[in-house]
C-alpha cells in the first residue's frame, strides 16, 4: 500500500472524529474506517499526525468549546460540555481548568486568546494534508461594488480572535448575523511574510445602512467592483493559504491576466464551529485585470 493511500484512510478517520465530537468515539470504529487493526491504527495515526486519536479528538473538542464559550452566549456551559462529549458539566469544568488554568465560565467572561493561540501551537494540526488538490477550479467573475461594515485588525495574527470577538459583539448589537449579512475578510498583506506588528486585515459584513459611532470602532467601507479569479475552497483554515498561493503562482502565470490594485479577500460562506472544520466553505477572490498594452 502506498503512502498516499494510507494517508487518505487516516484522513477518513479524522473526518469521522470531527463529525462525531459530541459522541463517544471507539478506537475499533476508527480502525475499521482506516482499514487497519486497532493495534496498527494507533501507531499509524500518531506517526502521521503526531497525536494519538484520543488526543486529536480532545483537541478538536476543546477548540470548538473555546469558540462556543466566547461567541455563542445562548449556549450554556452545560450544553457546551455535552457537545464536547462530557457526560457531566463538572467533568468538563475540571478538565478545562486543568488544561488552561481557568474555568470555562472565566474564559467566557474574559476570553484569553493567548491561551487559544498556545493551544493551537501545541498540536491542532491540519488533518488532511493530502486532500488539498494540487490545482483548483478557478472561475472568472465580476464582483459587484459591496458596502460593508468593517473592523480593522492591526498587529499580530495571534490576536485576530480578540478582534473577531469585538466584531461579533457589534453584529449582535445590530442584528446582523452571518445568516442575514455576508461575512468578508480583506487581506492587505501576507501574515506569513509580514512582521507581526505590521499585519493588517479587515473583518467585514455586508451593510448598506449608516453606521453609528460604536465602541468597537466598526466603520463603513467598500469592496470595490472588480473582475476576480474566484476559488471555492472547502476545508480547514490551513488549506486556504495554499489555495491563495496557487492563484498567485501557477494559475496567474498561465492565465494571461495581471493583478489589479486591490487586495485579495475571502467570503466566509459557512464556518467552524457551526460545522466541522473540514466542511467550512470559503470563496477566495483575487482581483485581476487584462494586461495593460505597452
Amino acid at each position: 500500500m502506498n503512502a498516499k493511500t494510507i494517508s487518505q484512510r487516516l484522513e477518513s478517520a479524522c473526518r469521522y472524529i470531527e463529525d462525531n465530537l459530541g459522541r463517544p468515539i471507539k478506537l475499533e470504529q476508527l480502525a475499521r474506517i482506516a482499514h487497519s487493526s486497532p493495534y496498527h491504527f494507533q501507531r499509524q495515526f500518531k506517526a502521521q499526525f503526531g497525536l494519538t486519536p484520543a488526543q486529536y479528538a480532545h483537541n478538536k473538542r476543546f477548540r470548538r468549546a473555546m469558540l462556543q464559550l466566547a461567541n455563542r452566549p445562548k449556549l450554556s456551559v452545560t450544553d457546551i460540555a455535552f457537545d464536547a462529549g462530557f457526560e457531566f458539566a463538572e467533568s468538563f469544568t475540571h478538565t478545562f481548568k486543568k488544561r488552561f488554568g481557568i474555568t470555562p465560565t472565566q474564559f467566557r467572561n474574559n476570553p484569553d486568546w493567548e491561551l487559544w493561540n498556545d493551544f493551537i501551537q501545541q498540536g491542532t494540526i491540519n488533518p488532511m494534508p493530502h486532500t488539498i488538490p494540487s490545482s483548483f477550479n478557478v472561475e472568472i467573475v465580476e464582483f459587484p461594488r459591496t458596502q460593508v461594515a468593517a473592523i480593522e485588525h492591526l498587529g499580530s495574527p495571534n490576536n485576530i480572535m480578540a478582534t473577531v470577538e469585538k466584531f461579533i459583539e457589534w453584529r449582535r448589537a445590530n442584528h446582523l448575523p452571518p445568516s442575514k449579512s455576508a461575512t468578508y475578510n480583506i487581506f492587505y498583506n501576507d501574515p506569513q511574510a509580514t512582521p507581526a506588528d505590521e499585519f493588517h486585515m479587515d473583518i467585514c459584513c455586508a451593510m448598506t445602512q449608516p453606521i453609528a459611532t460604536n465602541p468597537q470602532n466598526v466603520a463603513a467601507k467598500v469592496i470595490a467592483a472588480s473582475t476576480c479569479a474566484k476559488v471555492r475552497f472547502t476545508g480547514s483554515e490551513q488549506g486556504l493559504g495554499r489555495a491563495l498561493d496557487y492563484l498567485y503562482g501557477e494559475w496567474l502565470s498561465q492565465s494571461g491576466y495581471d493583478l489589479a490594485e486591490q487586495p485579495p479577500f475571502f467570503e466566509r460562506i459557512n464556518f467552524f464551529p457551526d460545522l466541522p472544520e473540514h466542511e467550512a466553505v470559503t470563496d477566495i477572490y483575487l482581483p485581476i485585470q487584462q494586461p495593460i498594452k505597452q
